[in-house]
């Protein structure tokens, strides 16, 4: 049996695609539902079938490239997508005869911590609304998730064109410049 020496062993690593505005670290093992993260070798391994690494995920779905058996994915690298409830989440690779997890938590929405809104043309006048947002999520085809809690959504624009958007005890405005400003 060959050693590789530990300078060049390559590391399995895993890396969140997108950072959540709640915790920036792409390294984390706590994900949202319908997150997508890179697992891969960093330096790539350079084998070949058969002994190339198998891959497979016990909730989820991954993405890479199909393995000549069809038993699984192959290669270095897989994308790895959440599933779309909470659950715990097995990224398994056999890389010859070493088997190796990366076990994910996967949670649900609690609620949505930011507000977005379009452009209004003038002329303004002082107006506003608000409405009950049922909170729904789903993630590629899966099913749909109700939250069992609603949370009300607030709208305004005064007269000089400054747009407010309320929820969660956040509110968040932009004026006519395109100045946008965060309230917590």
């Amino acid at each position: 049996m060959t050693t590789i020496p530990s300078q060049t062993r390559p590391r399995r690593a895993a890396t969140v695609r997108h950072p959540a505005l709640t915790n920036t670290n792409r390294e984390r093992l706590q994900v949202g539902v319908g997150e997508e993260v890179d697992i891969y070798f960093d330096p790539p391994l350079g084998m070949s079938f058969p002994e190339e690494p198998l891959w497979w995920a016990s909730a989820g779905g991954l993405e890479g490239e199909l393995s000549p058996t069809l038993l699984g994915l192959s290669g270095s690298a897989v994308k790895f997508t959440d599933p779309s409830n909470a659950a715990t989440a097995n990224v398994r690779v056999i890389v010859r005869d070493i088997t190796l997890d990366k076990t994910f938590t996967v949670r649900e929405p609690s609620g949505v911590d930011h507000a977005c809104y379009g452009n209004c043309s003038s002329p303004w006048t002082n107006v506003g609304f608000s409405w009950d947002i049922p909170g729904q999520w789903w993630t590629g085809g899966g099913q749909t998730n109700t939250m069992t809690n609603h949370w009300s959504q607030s709208f305004s624009i005064d007269a000089s064109g400054t747009m407010a958007v309320q929820k969660f005890g956040h509110t968040a405005t932009r004026n006519t410049n395109d100045v946008y400003t965060t309230i917590h």
